[in-house]
């Protein structure tokens, strides 16, 4: 693997999208458009927005209780609300710990998402709902008769799924309430990896790579990006775009449009590690740029307009 040094450019030699969606202010869902911040939501409970595929809506998930404060012990629901602050709903019933929610991208507008330890720790479900769906209409697409440890991070364009099951990773055709065919795709590196994005273009993905292959713990993750070949079921060719710094977050990758930019959140920008912004990064020249509208304000999670992960 390689690794491209980062830099912070100066000037304006990066713009960032004309609108992007982040988790503000830990956390609320906010629009940012043209410089300006639009707060969409105001429940400071509010995770990981993502665009429809044509930029009307968001989905996200709401932290309804905390628990004990851990992971495992969340309750919480997935919400859509329109790019302009109308027509929020609620899709799913807050009993279970549902995330990391995403539109498919073959057109349909239909959400795939996680429900994590419903069946024990270490375990997770996928599970199909769409813009219109209510709480208890979800629709299983994990295996049907033997849960384990599946996750759907991205998708393409064809409907297949981008998931992690058994701790390898395939291309899954669903089949709604029954089985459905998995493809394996052959890795770059035998570390643990999340957060995955594929490319507009599908011939990229990008993701956190995990060095100490916890995924629990995430100062040890570089983010990265590698080339996807997706008739040939492979990643490869992994760089490496920022540095192993144990005091510092870098997380959550995202694409530009046109695969030339990839925009994640990290609190390296300062205030002791509690400060997160969003830096963009080109692939070109290792050029990176803080395109946070207040660098003294929270921003985490971004997500471009019309892009889904």
């Amino acid at each position: 693997m390689s690794k491209q040094p980062a830099r912070l450019a100066g000037g304006d030699t990066i713009q960032p999208p004309e609108w992007m969606a982040v988790s503000y202010n830990r956390f609320n869902i906010a629009t940012i458009h043209n410089g300006k911040i639009h707060k969409l939501t105001n429940s400071n409970r509010d995770f990981k927005p993502v665009s429809s595929p044509d930029g009307k809506f968001l989905v996200f998930f709401r932290v309804m209780t905390y628990g004990d404060g851990s992971f495992e012990t969340w309750r919480t629901a997935l919400c859509v609300i329109g790019f302009d602050g109308s027509n929020f709903r609620q899709l799913t019933s807050g009993k279970y710990v549902d995330y990391n929610p995403t539109f498919m991208r073959d057109g349909t507008n239909r959400i795939v998402f996680n429900r994590y330890n419903q069946y024990g720790k270490r375990n997770a479900q996928i599970f199909l709902t769409t813009i219109s769906g209510s709480p208890g209409s979800e629709q299983k697409v994990s295996h049907p008769t033997e849960p384990s440890y599946e996750w759907v991070y991205t998708s393409l364009k064809d409907g297949r799924l981008f998931v992690h099951r058994h701790w390898k990773v395939y291309l899954l055709t669903i089949n709604p309430g029954g089985l459905g065919t998995y493809e394996e795709v052959a890795m770059p590196t035998t570390n643990y990896f999340h957060k995955a994005n594929i490319s507009p273009s599908e011939t990229k993905i990008t993701y956190m790579f995990d060095n100490d292959d916890d995924g629990a713990t995430y100062n040890d993750a570089q983010i990265a990006w590698a080339k996807l070949d997706v008739k040939g079921l492979r990643v490869y060719d992994q760089v490496l775009i920022t540095d192993k710094n144990l005091d510092t977050i870098e997380e959550y990758p995202k694409w530009n449009a046109d695969g030339t930019i990839i925009y994640y959140d990290s609190n390296k920008a300062g205030a002791g590690g509690t400060l997160h912004q969003v830096f963009a990064y080109r692939l070109a020249d290792g050029m990176e740029k803080n395109i946070s509208v207040n660098q003294n304000e929270n921003y985490q999670f971004p997500s471009v307009r019309g892009i889904p992960k």
